[in-house]
C-alpha cells in the first residue's frame, strides 16, 4: 500500500478487509471478474535454495516462507468471457445433449 505521498505503507488487516469486501466482493464479483492480486518481496537466491532444501518445495513451511513479508502492489479483475461453444458444453453436462429441448 502507498500513502498520499506514494511512500510504501504497511498493509494491515483493515486494508485487506476493505479490498476483499469492497473491491473483490462487491465490484469484481458484480461484474463477473476473476480477481488477481500482485505482491512481491526480494529473496536472495542462496536463501531461497537453502530454505527449499531444508523444508521441501511442496511443504507448508516453504509456502509460508514465500508469502511472508510481501509488498502488496495491486488487485485487478480479469474478464472471463464465455466461449462460443460454452452453451453446448453446459447443456451436454446438464442434459447429456446439446439442447434441453432436443432428443439428441
Amino acid at each position: 500500500m502507498f500513502d498520499d505521498q506514494l511512500q510504501s505503507d504497511k498493509f494491515n488487516e483493515a486494508d485487506r478487509t476493505r479490498i476483499v469486501k469492497n473491491i473483490i466482493g462487491d465490484e469484481m464479483a458484480a461484474q463477473g471478474l476473476i480477481p488477481v492480486a500482485y505482491a512481491y518481496r526480494d529473496v536472495p537466491t542462496a536463501e531461497l535454495k537453502l530454505y527449499m532444501l531444508q523444508h521441501g518445495q511442496e511443504s507448508e513451511a516453504f509456502s509460508n516462507y514465500l508469502i511472508s513479508g510481501l509488498t502488496y502492489i495491486c488487485t485487478f479483475g480479469l474478464e472471463n468471457k464465455l466461449r462460443e461453444n460454452a452453451l453446448n458444453s453446459i447443456n451436454l453436462i446438464r442434459y447429456g445433449k446439446s439442447s434441453p429441448d432436443r432428443d439428441t
